[in-house]
C-alpha cells in the first residue's frame, strides 16, 4: 500500500562529491523566478518536456498552483533542489540562444526540480523526472537528489 504524506517533506544529505549538502524542499511560489531563468537554458528542453519557449506564466502555474493540485490529486510530489555549494555564488543563467546572461544573479542555491509523476498509486509504480540548473550541473547534486527522492519513493511511499 503508498502511504501519502499529509505535506511534501524536506529531504537532505550530503554530497561526497563536493562536501555540502543537497536538500529536496517543498516548491514555493517563490520559485517561480528561479525555474523561469534555469528554464531558459535550451539544453532543458532536450531532454525534458519543458517547452523550449518556457514564459514566465508557466512558471508561476508551475509553482504555484499546479504543484500544489498535482499534490492534492496524488498524480505528482516536486521538489525543488538546493545545494549548499551554490550559495552565494554569481551565477550567469544560460540565455535561448545558449548564451550567458550579462548581469550574474547571487545565487541562493537553487539547483532544478525533481519529482515522483506518472504516479500509478494501485500498482504502486512512479517516475522520477528531474532537471538541473546549468550552474549546478556536474556536482553531483542531480546524483543525491535522485537518490533520496528513490529512498524516499521506495522506504517511506512505499513505491515498488
Amino acid at each position: 500500500m503508498i502511504w501519502w504524506p499529509e505535506e511534501v517533506p524536506t529531504l537532505s544529505a550530503a554530497n561526497p562529491k563536493t562536501g555540502g549538502t543537497v536538500k529536496l524542499r517543498p516548491i514555493r511560489p517563490s520559485d517561480a523566478e528561479d525555474i523561469y531563468r534555469a528554464c531558459q537554458d535550451p539544453e532543458i528542453p532536450k531532454f525534458t518536456t519543458v517547452p523550449a519557449d518556457y514564459p514566465i506564466e508557466l512558471a508561476i502555474s508551475f509553482a504555484g498552483e499546479r504543484s500544489t493540485s498535482s499534490f492534492l490529486n496524488r498524480t505528482e510530489l516536486v521538489f525543488v533542489i538546493e545545494s549548499s555549494d551554490l550559495v552565494g555564488q554569481s551565477v550567469h543563467y544560460r540565455t535561448k540562444d545558449g548564451s550567458l546572461s550579462k548581469e550574474p544573479i547571487v545565487s541562493n542555491g537553487f539547483a532544478g526540480v525533481i519529482s515522483l509523476h506518472t504516479i500509478d498509486i494501485a500498482n504502486h509504480r512512479s517516475e522520477i523526472g528531474y532537471w538541473m540548473a546549468s550552474q549546478a550541473r556536474n556536482k553531483g547534486i542531480g546524483t543525491v537528489a535522485a537518490e533520496l527522492i528513490t529512498e524516499y519513493g521506495l522506504m517511506t511511499l512505499g513505491f515498488r
